[in-house]
């Protein structure tokens, strides 16, 4: 069966009851909605099937040929679920998420093969439960392809609970992917999301770079496993974790684990940033500390780290902290890695004489000698001092 003379628009596609097809797809098709439970589906070269209203799709086989192709899912109104039902599903297509199109990723695993193999992007919004989110390196011309997956444009979510990718992701231009934990009915159950995939195309072969106008945030208590090629945040990307709830100063929360490398080239990194607080934003002055914990080297050379320092309501000092369980390097001066603290219920401790050690490392050093690192504002600069103490890093204020 043929579908797609004349570049057609058609009311529906469903392939159900044991259909075996393939149902082959001509040069474009626009559908309202796309149900895949049983069979294949056929596309030529370039050609791309859009779906503008409701995507199911728990069986069968999308473009079963070896040839590049492409499901878009689009609008506002268009929402979709891929359930492989704990087992595996197969598509020879890239998958393009935009325009405010919604989809949902349950438990098994996707299997994609084309370069890009989930593009999201224009508002669009993913989330991923307990999904593995395969690829294989298609190679073209006789040279292995390199994918990624992209998160890019405002207000592009990608939402994961316990997910996995086996390739790169990368995120710019307003993507924002976020690591939950393992149960989306329960925020308090630790999850981990993993990135397998390293990629040459990505800054420092990494296997989750953000780059200009990207975020990625981990709530607090959760882990990215990237020990296949890191962590990278590049100028004008973000890393921000968030806090799980409200409630009293400085009350501490689990650590935020990051297994492999981590650079941090111009960008800035956040811990317990109020502004994506699961629950109400946090009171003035409040602030959960947390510690950003990395199993591998960490290189800071450039942005701004914003460590939470201050004391809680029983006038115990707290902080955020950034630690390498191996070598932490750091390049100061001019253009290098700035430090931009935030003040949680200073006037509850003897904040005048107190230090608060934000950097720790089995290894601290500087990319140069007799390097400082200095302050985001010219007001932090004339009352704070950045102390190096053997593997230690601190913020204190200057005598007054």
């Amino acid at each position: 069966m043929r579908v797609g003379q004349g570049s057609p628009q058609v009311n529906s596609i469903r392939l159900t009851d044991g259909y075996a097809g393939p149902l082959t797809i001509g040069p474009a098709v626009t559908t309202g909605a796309l149900e895949l439970r049983t069979g294949d589906i056929a596309q030529g070269a370039n050609t791309t099937l859009t779906v503008t209203g409701r995507l199911d799709w728990s069986g069968g086989r999308l473009n079963t040929g070896p040839v590049a192709a492409r499901l878009r899912l689009t609008g506002s109104t268009a929402t979709g679920t891929i359930d492989p039902g704990g087992g595996t599903l197969r598509s020879g297509d890239a998958l393009t998420l935009d325009n405010q199109a919604a989809l949902t990723l349950l438990a098994g695993t996707v299997l994609l093969t084309q370069d890009v193999p989930v593009d999201v992007a224009s508002g669009a919004q993913v989330r991923q439960i307990a999904t593995v989110i395969g690829g294989i390196l298609a190679e073209v011309g006789g040279a292995a392809l390199t994918q990624f997956h992209r998160i890019s444009g405002p207000n592009s979510r990608w939402d994961a609970w316990n997910g996995r990718s086996d390739l790169p992701v990368l995120v710019n231009g307003g993507g924002l992917p976020r690591i939950h934990g393992s149960d989306p009915e329960e925020s308090f159950r630790p999850g981990t999301f993993t990135a397998n995939g390293a990629s040459g195309l990505l800054y420092g072969n990494s296997s989750v770079a953000v780059g200009q106008d990207g975020t990625l945030v981990i709530d607090n208590s959760n882990t990215l496993d990237a020990k296949n090629g890191g962590l990278y945040v590049g100028t004008g990307g973000r890393f921000r974790t968030a806090a799980l709830m409200r409630g009293q100063y400085a009350r501490p929360e689990d650590e935020v684990l990051i297994k492999g490398k981590m650079a941090v080239a111009g960008g800035d990194v956040a811990l317990s940033d109020p502004a994506y607080a699961l629950s109400a934003p946090p009171a003035p002055n409040e602030h959960r500390f947390v510690t950003l914990r990395v199993t591998g080297d960490v290189v800071w050379s450039g942005g701004v780290y914003r460590p939470g320092i201050g004391y809680d309501l029983n006038n115990n000092r707290g902080q955020d902290v950034w630690r390498s369980n191996g070598k932490f390097t750091i390049t100061g001066g001019a253009g290098g890695a700035v430090l931009g603290p935030r003040y949680a219920n200073l006037a509850g401790g003897p904040y005048l004489t107190a230090t608060w050690w934000v950097i720790e490392a089995n290894d601290l050093q500087y990319a140069q000698p007799n390097t400082t690192v200095g302050f985001e504002t010219p007001a932090q600069n004339q009352e704070l001092n950045a102390r190096t103490l053997g593997t230690s890093l601190g913020i204190e204020f200057k005598p007054r």
